[in-house]
């Protein structure tokens, strides 16, 4: 299984990703974080995150982020968790928390 997010925000904003709770299966499944539009760029992967981890944030270089899910099915993990929100221009959050689960 595979899944991919596109996320965007205005032009000079930026994108905070929180990443509450990694659990997936080591080395098999992965989560990849990169920046722009386009996931097929490999200098654009940022985070590749296996196994089981701590939360971790990352703030993105710019107003455009992609995130990748890879799963093999054989051995699962509850998944992961991770919260959007984003920075104006200016440094300034806007007050909001957008979430995407794919825990169990």
């Amino acid at each position: 299984m595979q899944c991919l997010w596109l996320i965007s925000t205005s032009e000079f904003d930026q994108l905070i990703l929180k990443f509450e709770e990694i659990d997936v299966e080591y080395y098999f499944d992965y989560i990849l974080v990169g920046d722009g539009n386009d996931p097929d760029v490999s200098n654009s992967i940022q985070l590749h995150l296996t196994g089981k981890l701590p939360p971790l944030t990352m703030l993105s270089p710019n107003n455009t982020s992609w995130i990748k899910f890879r799963s093999d099915y054989s051995i699962t993990g509850r998944g992961f968790r991770v919260y959007l929100t984003i920075r104006e221009q200016g440094g300034k959050f806007d007050g909001n928390l957008y979430e995407l689960v794919t825990l169990d």
